[in-house]
């Protein structure tokens, strides 16, 4: 999550208290969020951290990502949801 190193069960609380920012989600610098529903937003925020070759073609918003039997992120549905959104 925050790129600290696990020795023991308590080195990521001390790493937290000690490291500015630990703890935030990885795409989150700051504690910042991206714009949620609006595409042009999204790509605009995306640009300013990303270089132009990382960005993508597209966005389709889930609510939730389909799972598996094995509660596994069901990647064959993932791929019919975002060939039918083209």
């Amino acid at each position: 999550m925050c790129g600290c190193r696990r020795v023991g069960a308590t080195s990521h609380d001390a790493a937290a208290a000690r490291r500015p920012g630990c703890g935030t989600p990885r795409g989150a610098p700051g504690g910042r969020s991206p714009p949620a529903q609006d595409p042009l937003a999204l790509r605009a925020h995306l640009a300013g951290l990303l270089p132009g070759y990382m960005l993508p073609r597209g966005f389709t918003h889930l609510d939730a990502f389909p799972l598996n039997a094995n509660r596994k992120i069901d990647r064959r549905a993932v791929a019919r949801i975002l060939s039918a959104h083209g």
